[in-house]
């Protein structure tokens, strides 16, 4: 039986997001600012993201993840069969808002 584990990221080993992420990271924390801290991905918030961001889903879900993961300035829930990001900061240096 083979080992998997060793494929696993460690947790404390956090990756650092190139430059092109934190630009779609900083352009998707100022959209959610901008709708009322709180936005709910469905496909219509998808298409809206897509047209006047230029940010396509697979931009918009690594945004996310980014943003939650390494940054720690929203907060991520699954609510049916889409994703509710609430902002906790305005900026990327994590700062209470």
């Amino acid at each position: 039986m083979k080992n998997y584990n060793k494929f696993r990221r460690n947790a404390s080993c956090r990756h650092v997001p190139s430059p092109r992420h934190t630009l779609c990271a900083e352009r998707l924390l100022a959209y959610i600012n901008w709708h009322g801290r709180k936005i709910y991905l469905d496909h219509k918030t998808y298409r809206d993201l897509r047209d006047h961001e230029g940010l396509d889903r697979c931009a918009v879900n690594d945004a996310v993840q980014d943003l939650f993961a390494y940054y720690g300035v929203v907060d991520v829930r699954i609510s049916g069969e889409m994703q509710v990001v609430q902002a906790l900061a305005q900026t990327l240096t994590r700062e209470a808002a």
